[in-house]
């Protein structure tokens, strides 16, 4: 059985979609494993926007997932609450900030696996998801 991502992400404002849209592709050619997109799969799922369904669905996807990849663009609240309950699991995130200028948020960065600014650095998170970066690394 592959291991499982999910992806955590706002698409509200056109600079989300556009890092989702980078990040979608990105693991969908990871062949090694299978993933998990709320803005994609609950509505195939569902049909409509039944919020207590995809609620749900999202809660049982983050059990059965072994990883996230979560984008910060315009901090959006949702994967915020899915970032902590993943890491309440004591799962592996990798942050894909793109463009940070600056020190990460200290209590996303401690727990992250990996904290990544560009699209080669999130590629290369992807293809060898155990590769930790040290918590110092990843606040420069």
């Amino acid at each position: 059985m592959k291991e499982k991502i999910y992806v955590a992400a706002g698409w509200f404002t056109p600079a989300q979609r556009d890092h989702l849209d980078i990040l979608e592709h990105l693991v969908k050619n990871q062949d090694k494993y299978d993933y998990f997109f709320p803005r994609q799969d609950n509505l195939g799922t569902h049909g409509t926007a039944d919020w207590d369904a995809i609620y749900k669905n999202n809660i049982d996807e983050l059990d059965k997932c072994d990883y996230m990849v979560a984008i910060t663009t315009d901090k959006d609240m949702g994967t915020l609450v899915e970032v902590g309950q993943f890491i309440n699991m004591k799962k592996p995130v990798i942050f894909f900030t793109p463009g940070l200028k600056g020190n990460f948020n200290l209590m996303l960065a401690k727990p992250a696996q990996r904290v990544c600014t560009t699209i080669d650095d999130l590629g290369d998170a992807l293809k060898d998801l155990s590769v930790k970066v040290k918590f110092e690394d990843a606040i420069e």
